[in-house]
């Protein structure tokens, strides 16, 4: 994939960065299998049997409906497919043993089959598909035109959303059944705690074995609940306390495929694990997603990361620049609200200033490097931040703005059209 590197990917720190921005297809709900009854065991001599009170009124489990939220990700197309592999195609597994000509006549019925019947597409995804276990739904995420092969594109160009290819169509991976989905998904939002191992590549002696940590996690499970996370994992990190995962979607390369699923059903606040990763046996707990758009004034030295030659302050007098321009700000924006964008093209050393000190986009959870997000927090909308936000690029002066309506989180099904 291609790497385009802006002022906003040098500000902008993705906490775990996503291999391909996710998309969703949410399966219909699979019925639950009904219980039988077990007669009671008939007895000689029945003993008294004190009758019961009566039951309560069943209370209502927020996690029968948890909240869901809906983002766009970004991207010129999302897709699914389902991948029949052939042995003497590119990155075929070795217990891939069928000709090309096998694999053209299975991706061929499969494809009658979804015609017939599109809502099979994850249960034949799962069934047939030469997939990744990272997403055993075939789901392949939204991208950029250009970064897939070019007959996937050309044909999804000619698909609406929901619409599956009639015919397979051959890379040099095998061939694929695609289907085009819609790019506004449900997203999720996690922090999370681990509890690393020594492995074969990580011979840490100061890390448990595997049996040691599963043992440990057992005991964190047992005592662990949505009140007492924070402090379990300040517990284990001091420092960092839990680990902010930021905002994903089914699909998702960097989370398990099984913490999605446990994501669907459970309310915010909900504590989940723990689940072997490849970082340790973790806990989750699902948070509701922010949404953040913002301005900042950047004042850099000469020691700061990514400067230019043309800045020779010190730190020192970047501080003391930083807080002239908070003094600035103090005694003008009451009254002139467009001082802020006026002094960041008058004085940033972002290339942001061109556009008032505006980054160009909203951000998630997880998007911005901690100071950004903490400082962020403590601000409301309009107001500017009274002290220097210190980041390895220098110092800011932050903005916080109102989030356009299109880029906020919708809480319901989504009743604009597909995209």
């Amino acid at each position: 994939m291609k790497t385009r590197i802006t002022e906003h990917t040098a500000v902008l720190l993705i906490a775990v960065v996503l291999m391909v921005s996710a998309c969703s297809n949410d399966p219909a709900p699979r019925d639950s299998e009904p219980v039988p009854s077990i007669p009671p065991t008939s007895q000689t001599e029945p003993e008294p049997v004190t009758p019961e009170p009566e039951p309560e009124e069943p209370r209502q489990l927020a996690m029968a409906t948890p909240l869901v939220q809906y983002l766009d990700r970004e991207g010129d197309y999302c897709a699914s497919h389902i991948l029949i592999a052939h042995r003497d195609a590119v990155g075929a597994d070795l217990d891939v043993i069928r000709t090309r000509e096998e694999a053209l006549a299975l991706a061929s019925e499969l494809a009658n089959r979804l015609q017939s019947d599109p809502t099979l597409f994850a249960y034949l995804a799962h069934e047939h598909a030469n997939t990744s276990a990272a997403s055993p739904d075939g789901h392949l995420g939204a991208w950029n035109k250009g970064e897939m092969a070019e007959a996937l594109e050309d044909t999804l160009d000619r698909l609406t959303v929901g619409q599956v290819t009639p015919d397979p169509i051959e890379t040099p991976f095998g061939f694929h059944i695609v289907r085009r989905e819609t790019k506004r998904a449900r997203h999720y939002r996690a922090v999370g705690l681990f509890i690393p191992f020594a492995t074969e590549t990580s011979q840490d002696p100061q890390l448990p074995d595997k049996a040691e940590a599963e043992e440990k996690a057992r005991d964190i499970g047992r005592q662990i609940s949505p009140e007492s996370f924070e402090a379990v994992a300040r517990e284990l990190d001091p420092e960092q306390g839990p680990i902010e995962l930021g905002v994903f979607a089914e699909g998702d390369r960097r989370v398990p495929h099984e913490l999605v699923e446990k994501m669907k059903v459970a309310e915010v606040g909900a504590v989940i694990g723990p689940l072997l990763t490849p970082r340790g046996f973790g806990f989750f707990q699902r948070r509701e997603i922010e949404t953040w758009n913002g301005a900042h004034i950047l004042v850099a030295h000469r020691d700061a990361a990514q400067v230019g030659t043309e800045v020779t302050r010190t730190r020192e007098e970047a501080i003391a620049e930083t807080q002239r321009l908070i003094q600035e700000l103090e005694a003008s924006m009451p009254s002139d609200p467009t001082t802020f964008a006026r002094l960041a093209r008058e004085f940033s050393d972002a290339p942001s200033r061109e556009s008032g000190g505006h980054l160009g986009r909203v951000w998630h959870n997880g998007d911005l490097i901690p100071e950004f997000s903490q400082a962020l927090a403590t601000l409301a909308v309009g107001e500017f931040s009274r002290d220097a936000v210190e980041t390895p690029f220098g110092f800011h002066i932050l903005l916080r703005l109102p989030v356009p309506r299109d880029f906020s989180t919708h809480r319901e099904s989504p009743q604009t059209p597909e995209r």
